[in-house]
């Protein structure tokens, strides 16, 4: 899985992200603070480091002479910052996960190669993280890392084998929701658009087909909101229950709930190879971008603030060589600061 990891700058550029977690729900109070996790890199000396940015004040992480550092979610717990990381020497080896609090390394560990943590929660003491473990044979499946201990979600072998990986992770109370999908032992080919409640996992429903998937998850009171893609296409569930956001292809990595409004946001195709960045709001959409050339506007996540709207994610420019970390505002477009000779995109968001 870390050479899946390396290739995720590949993957973004693609508009087909692997992975992905997070907390963007928004909420009907004004002036709170805006996080955002940006990853940045250098195509030429493969180079990797991060920022979270709070207000646009930004906090840098890792150095890339010493270490490439992907950044993989963000959580606020109270006035705390955490960071979950995957960090490998610039000489190559083993990764190591690191979590950071408020900008000094708070605790790492080393790694199997076949193992891989995308998701972060954080409730009180407790740290949890969400993974998948690709085994030498078999199949990935979903783990789950609380305060250093793990547990198997799914099954990887035997005859009832199935391939499962898990994008995004909430922890209300007491209760842990994991969202990804799971394929059927009897076709492994049928991704199921799943979440898992304390383990036990949830089908969505949605056309049986090969791209279904959940990318976020909010738990709003006794509603479950999902959103993600169901045949290749933008889709938000409540409760089950699936919306088809366009006609068009494309899927959501946003999801924020508002009093009664829901927010989703991802990417959708407006051309051959061209994907827009788009939000909506209760199922009706506004573009975001204008690309007119082959490429992906990418987007990762949406939250709200008062009257104000969020998504967050990456802007290409016209060769696809380089990327900023962008987010819009009510629409309006800002770039992140970056630095010189270093593409990035924007990740994570928390409004909190």
């Amino acid at each position: 899985m870390k050479k899946s990891t390396l290739n995720l700058i590949l993957v973004v550029m693609a508009g087909l992200l692997f992975s992905s977690c997070k907390k963007e729900n928004g909420t009907t109070a004004n002036a709170k603070k805006r996080y955002i996790l940006s990853n940045e890199y250098n195509s030429v000396t493969n180079a990797a480091f991060i920022k979270y940015f709070v207000n646009d004040v930004a906090t840098t992480l890792g150095d890339p002479t010493t270490h490439k550092l992907y950044g993989e979610d963000l959580e606020v717990s109270g006035t705390d910052v955490y960071v979950l990381a995957l960090r490998q020497s610039n000489s190559g080896g083993s990764y190591s996960v690191v979590i950071y609090k408020n900008g000094t390394e708070f605790q790492s560990f080393s790694v199997a190669s076949n193992i891989y943590y995308n998701c972060l929660a954080v409730s009180g003491t407790d740290i949890y993280l969400a993974g998948v473990d690709f085994p030498s044979s078999g199949v990935p499946k979903i783990i789950l890392w609380k305060n250093g201990t793990v547990t198997e979600l799914t099954s990887n072998t035997g005859a009832n084998a199935t391939e499962a990986r898990v994008y995004d992770m909430v922890v209300v109370g007491s209760d842990v929701y994991l969202a990804g999908y799971e394929t059927m032992s009897s076709n492994p080919f049928n991704r199921l658009p799943k979440y898992w409640k304390n383990g036990q996992a949830v089908i969505l429903n949605a056309t049986a087909g090969i791209n279904s998937v959940v990318h976020r998850i909010v738990v709003a009171g006794s509603d479950v909101h999902c959103s993600g893609e169901s045949e290749g296409k933008p889709t938000y569930w409540k409760n089950g229950a699936p919306t088809n956001l366009s006609s068009a292809n494309g899927w959501s990595y946003g999801l924020a709930v508002n009093g009664t409004d829901v927010f989703t946001a991802g990417s959708v195709s407006t051309g051959a190879n061209i994907y827009n960045a788009s939000i909506w709001k209760n199922g009706s959409q506004t573009v975001l971008s204008n690309r007119s050339t082959q490429g992906t506007v990418s987007v990762f996540g949406v939250g709200v603030d008062g009257n104000d709207v969020y998504v967050i994610g990456s802007m290409p420019d016209a060769t696809q060589s380089n990327a900023k970390s962008v987010y819009w505002k009510n629409g309006s477009l800002v770039e992140l600061p970056m630095t010189s000779g270093y593409s990035g995109y924007a990740y994570r968001l928390v409004i909190k």
